[in-house]
């Protein structure tokens, strides 16, 4: 799958992907690491007064709050340092989403990880940039890390599904899928998400397909063409923005 990833996003290959089964509490555990050793790492470099202090800590609690609501999240890359990265698969949310035993689904979820992975091993500081908890501080308040990223694996997956099996697969829950999996993808906070994504995706086809990969993969060392929060509502805004940064 790894030279598929590299085949389509045109990135190069982190070194090392390491992909480990949890439990989804052992997920929420893992992840509330993640962001303690993030908080302390930015806490010690940025060196922010109290304010800065117990806004940060919010931040982080309401996360981490967040993950405690079941989600529909089967699978999340955490990056381990450069050019390594860990993928965390949570067989029971598959399980429940009715994609345990869908192996085409499988394939296109681990692709989509591991587009993560090479996106971390692009750029070092995409993951704290885009997760930390002192946004204004690291002057990223403004910028959607989350459009970019999801964007550009969804839009991965898509062409490497298209690649494999002659089309995109279906979206939502897989035959077999529990009453609650059902039902949690009938709510407005799905629906939002789901429109989301597919804003996102279009927003990374369109650049790539007037630039190419080449030139868009000059975003992920430069934090400056990370998309504004205000350009993901007109996506337009920030191709023309990369368009004419990437063409100077």
């Amino acid at each position: 799958m790894a030279p598929l990833v590299e085949e389509v996003t045109g990135l190069t290959r982190p070194d090392t992907v390491v992909i480990e089964t949890v439990l989804w509490t052992d997920w929420i555990e893992q992840m509330r690491r993640v962001d303690r050793d993030r908080y302390h790492a930015d806490t010690a470099e940025l060196q922010p007064d109290w304010a800065n202090k117990a806004a940060a800590r919010i931040t982080i609690f309401n996360a981490s709050r967040a993950r405690k609501s079941r989600s529909n999240i089967p699978a999340q890359t955490i990056p381990l340092g450069t050019a390594r990265s860990k993928i965390l698969l949570m067989p029971e949310v598959l399980r429940e989403a009715g994609r345990l035993d869908d192996d085409q689904y499988l394939h296109c979820a681990i692709a989509h990880e591991l587009v993560h992975a090479f996106q971390y091993t692009a750029a070092d500081d995409l993951a704290d940039l885009g997760a930390t908890a002192y946004q204004d501080l690291r002057g990223v308040a403004d910028r959607d890390y989350m459009f970019l990223v999801e964007g550009h694996a969804y839009w991965a997956d898509r062409q490497i599904a298209r690649t494999l099996y002659g089309a995109p697969l279906a979206d939502g829950p897989g035959p077999g899928a529990t009453k609650e999996f059902v039902a949690l993808t009938k709510t407005a906070r799905y629906s939002d998400s789901k429109a989301d994504k597919e804003r996102a995706i279009t927003s990374v086809g369109d650049i790539i397909d007037r630039l190419g990969a080449t030139a868009f993969n000059q975003i992920w060392t430069r934090p400056d063409l990370v998309p504004l929060q205000s350009e993901t509502d007109e996506p337009d805004l920030w191709a023309k923005r990369v368009e004419a940064s990437t063409s100077a």
